[in-house]
């Protein structure tokens, strides 16, 4: 179903990490295994606190912008620790005349099966489009962002993020 894949403006940023072990979409959790959830670690406001940085994160993290291509990482930079920001901003592309800016089409941002007490871990399913210098459609893409959410004191921040390209559906 998912194929590993290298987007045109990301990169994998996540190797052999603790996204790859936890990482399991809640539909393939076996019925009569007990899973806990992030209710069990979290209260309701935390957990709702972790969703919505994970949200603001894909939102603007997948949409580049060719006139300004850093842009698209400096947004995230409040809600990103220093680390990952780092090597975001450092993976940054070059627009090209095909692929020069990208919009979210559509976001779910969904808890992952499996969680554990040190953080928070989120599917974020994204549909997107990509148009070229000229304003006409390059492509219809798909992927999903694993985004780490840790609790730091009083704040949440993105740790890692894992993603992968989907098949177009």
């Amino acid at each position: 179903l998912h194929e590993e894949g290298q987007p045109h403006h990301h990169h994998d940023v996540m190797s052999e990490s603790e996204l790859d072990q936890n990482v399991r979409p809640l539909e393939d959790a076996p019925v009569n295994e007990r899973s806990y959830v992030l209710a069990d670690f979290f209260t309701d406001e935390e957990i709702a606190l972790g969703k919505d940085v994970a949200t603001q994160f894909a939102q603007s993290y997948y949409a580049f912008n060719g006139d300004d291509m850093t842009a698209h990482v400096k947004a995230i930079q409040p809600i990103t620790e220093s680390g990952l920001y780092e090597q975001l901003l450092a993976q940054t592309g070059r627009a090209t005349n095909g692929a020069y800016r990208a919009e979210i089409a559509d976001l779910e941002v969904l808890e992952t099966y499996d969680q554990v007490e040190e953080f928070m871990l989120f599917s974020a399913f994204i549909t997107g489009n990509v148009y070229g210098s000229n304003d006409a459609l390059f492509e219809e893409q798909a992927y999903v962002y694993y985004i780490k959410v840790e609790k730091l004191i009083s704040e949440f921040k993105v740790a890692e993020l894992r993603i992968v390209k989907v098949d177009s559906r």
